[in-house]
């Protein structure tokens, strides 16, 4: 793990530290809840996309702990100045304590470090706390997708644009 900054205004101490630790980001993930994780990602292919830098990972630790996750971020860096939101979950006992929008700082913060235009996020359309999180932290809605996911609901698709 690299880039640690220790955040403050939580419950207990966390730090926000960028991880290319694929079978660690995996284990996380599935630990924090995304079951189902393994069946639209293999280790192999998004430790490939860690190594070209295609994918960004930010994990939420315990200083003393680092090996247990609090949550979790992954983002996708596009073309044309774009990322994108691609996973964020927060372990439920850990929720509203601020962590899930400082990996939300730490993604913005790549953006304005890597010259990006916007970071981008799907809400699913019903979602009402998912999308209050995200205009809370700026983003605006972008559009709407009907279709969208695996299910076939639609999607908000929000931005926020990088300073």
């Amino acid at each position: 793990m690299s880039g640690e900054s220790a955040r403050s205004g939580f419950t207990r101490d966390v730090q926000i530290v960028q991880s290319q630790d694929a079978q660690h980001i995996l284990k996380s993930a599935e630990a924090l809840g995304l079951h189902d994780i393994r069946e639209w990602v293999t280790q192999e292919w998004l430790q490939s996309f860690l190594d070209l830098d295609a994918w960004i990972a930010y994990l939420a630790v315990v200083p003393d702990q680092p090996e247990h996750t609090l949550g979790l971020a992954v983002m996708g860096v596009e073309e044309e100045g774009r990322l994108w939101i691609e996973m964020l979950v927060v372990d439920t006992n850990a929720r509203r304590q601020g962590i899930a929008s400082a990996l939300c700082e730490a993604m913005i913060q790549y953006g304005i470090d890597h010259d990006k235009r916007a970071l981008f996020v799907d809400v699913d359309h019903d979602n009402v706390e998912g999308y209050q999180f995200y205009t809370k932290l700026g983003f605006r809605t972008g559009g709407r997708i009907s279709l969208y996911y695996y299910d076939s609901t639609p999607a908000i698709i929000m931005l926020r644009e990088i300073p």
